[in-house]
């Protein structure tokens, strides 16, 4: 599994973490398994969110082509401001949340 891009963002109190990835053959699986903070605990904070990838390898023959993978999770957080992306336990990269607010509505009076 090869993580091409990753983007995450905060609006309000929600992490959005969007992951690009390619897979090496189109019947392989990647799913996103685990976040901190979610369902991932640890005993000291590691300072930043995390996402965990978990990728499988198909044991049926296949063939070689690169197959583009796409997945999102929501992580409900207010204190981090780096995320963390791991595949199978090992840490592949870290990337910067983008902190974004949502615009007031604006009221309008009809005369």
């Amino acid at each position: 599994m090869n993580i091409k891009s990753v983007i995450a963002y905060r609006i309000d109190d929600i992490i959005n973490v969007l992951v690009l990835a390619d897979l090496p053959r189109p019947c392989d699986y990647a799913r996103i398994y685990g976040t901190y903070p979610g369902n991932i605990y640890h005993v000291a904070d590691p300072g930043k969110a995390e996402v965990y990838i978990e990728f499988y390898e198909s044991p049926e023959t296949c063939s070689t082509v690169i197959q583009p993978w796409l997945s999102s999770v929501h992580i409900k957080d207010t204190a981090y401001n780096e995320v963390d992306v791991f595949v199978d336990g090992g840490s592949v990269v870290s990337v910067p949340i983008f902190n974004y607010s949502m615009p007031q509505p604006t009221t309008f009076y009809l005369r």
